[in-house]
């Protein structure tokens, strides 16, 4: 099994013990502040592929609000003002046959 290198400094903290409840421990990186600041970047991507590379079906999935159900999108806000966080954002499949 292949596993990332974590360096110092790098993205990831980990590998790091878990185990949900019923199942075998398990290892999970963890993202560090530099990697969950990349995380707009990564959504304006997304969906820049959707609006202008997508298939004609349609995108595959949506990015919503976890706690609210409603869509997400990356965007330029005025600072201090209310975003989701990564841990919040729900990514939901939809319904591509048409």
């Amino acid at each position: 099994m292949a596993r990332l290198r974590v360096r110092a400094g790098g993205p990831y903290r980990g590998p790091g013990p878990y185990r949900a409840e019923g199942q075998r421990e398990r290892f999970e990186y963890r993202p560090t502040e530099k990697a969950r600041e990349l995380y707009p970047v990564i959504v304006g991507l997304m969906q820049w592929g959707e609006r202008h590379l997508t298939d004609p079906a349609g995108p595959a999935v949506r990015l919503v609000d976890g706690r609210t159900g409603t869509p997400v999108s990356a965007a330029a806000v005025p600072a201090g003002s209310p975003t989701c966080e990564p841990k919040e954002i729900a990514v939901v499949p939809l319904d591509r046959r048409g």
